[in-house]
């Protein structure tokens, strides 16, 4: 190994396949620890995973939660209809936009996500107690670092947009400038 942690050869075929034979497992595994309660409910991962993302960010649109899971609108609308009917998920209409609607859990979600993650948390915490802080910092930089580039700035956003328009804009295309238009006027300020 180099200093900082790099290692001073290419990565090689082998650890590469070894790296995503983990991850998949990992997945499964960490999957199935809330498989049971899910079927236990009726519910399935695709409402696990709207849950989620709304704990992670409470206020977040439908539109976000779709680039988010890569789904298109209409394949969320059942399991977000249901969880909404449950009890699990309240919507909050935009104050500019009342057609946007804005996802917050309640008390009952927060309590059943809660319920949900538990055995998840503990086999992670388990994992990461056992590695050690040298360990954990370096499997948080692997993870941050495979991530697509619009998902790290959703989970990690340098300074929340104060306009919900501007933080979708910016999660689809992060950094862009405004395309220069022919003819343009001056936008100044009124």
């Amino acid at each position: 190994m180099k200093s900082g942690g790099k290692i001073d050869r290419p990565v090689g075929k082998a650890e590469i396949s070894e790296a995503l034979s983990l991850i998949l497992f990992v997945h499964l595994a960490v999957a199935a620890d809330a498989d049971k309660a899910l079927t236990a409910t009726g519910l399935s991962r695709t409402h696990h995973r709207i849950l989620f993302l709304v704990a992670l960010r409470p206020g977040v649109t439908v539109g976000e939660i779709v680039t988010l899971l890569r789904v298109t609108a209409q394949a969320i609308q059942a399991p977000l209809r249901t969880l909404i009917e449950s009890g699990l998920i309240e919507q909050q209409s935009s104050e500019r936009d009342k057609r946007r609607r804005h996802l917050v859990l309640s008390e009952r979600g927060q309590t059943f996500l809660t319920a949900l993650a538990d055995a998840q948390y503990a086999r992670i915490a388990k994992a990461l107690d056992d590695a050690g802080a040298g360990p954990v910092q370096g499997f948080l930089s692997i993870m941050q670092a495979m991530m697509d580039e619009h998902d790290r700035q959703w989970l990690y956003p340098a300074e929340e947009p104060t306009d919900e328009m501007t933080r979708l804009k910016e999660l689809v295309r992060p950094s862009q400038p405004a395309p220069a238009t022919k003819n343009a006027r001056s936008r100044r300020p009124h």
